[in-house]
């Protein structure tokens, strides 16, 4: 809406009335092999219950400039290079970790189509100081994924990207 009228025009331009957060490009990684790493990921170890599959960190994007690049915005992709059908995907403990030189106030979430859009106690994020970084895995099927990390400040305020930038 205009915060003025001046003859026949309409004013928009008061500093901060028409601006909102536009978010980020969402991060993503393939986990369509669990054979060998691909886009965003730094490692896959096996062990005799699970696969792991450790994510390259993410950084602290709050004061970086924009970039446009091409997502699915927010979303999964069901894919498997090896098996022959979506009953015989298997399933990896992912290892997500974002730096970040210094707790927040709140809470911060791994978010997307994963989480199925909510904010699960599993896609919480626990911070390690001497590390100076949040980690938390979540256990998801093979596929090719976009996220995002959301700050929930405390007091029951909207989430936003905070952490991210916008």
């Amino acid at each position: 809406h205009p915060y003025a009228q001046k003859g026949d025009l309409l004013l928009y331009d008061k500093p901060g009335a028409n601006t909102m957060e536009g978010g980020v490009e969402f991060h993503r990684f393939d986990m369509s092999s669990l054979l060998k790493t691909l886009e965003n990921i730094r490692d896959i170890r096996q062990t005799e219950s699970q696969y792991h599959v450790y994510l390259h960190p993410d950084l602290d994007r709050s004061y970086k400039p924009y970039f446009s690049e091409k997502d699915i915005n927010g979303c999964f992709l069901p894919l498997q290079t090896e098996g022959t059908s979506a009953y015989q995907m298997d399933y990896a403990d992912v290892h997500f970790e974002l730096r970040y030189n210094k707790p927040v106030e709140g809470d911060i979430y791994v978010f997307g189509e994963l989480t199925h859009w909510r904010f699960s106690e599993e896609a919480k994020m626990t911070y390690h100081p001497v590390q100076q970084v949040y980690t938390t895995d979540i256990y998801l099927k093979t596929g090719y994924y976009n996220y995002v990390y959301l700050y929930v400040p405390p007091q029951g305020q909207p989430a936003n990207f905070f952490v991210e930038g916008s």
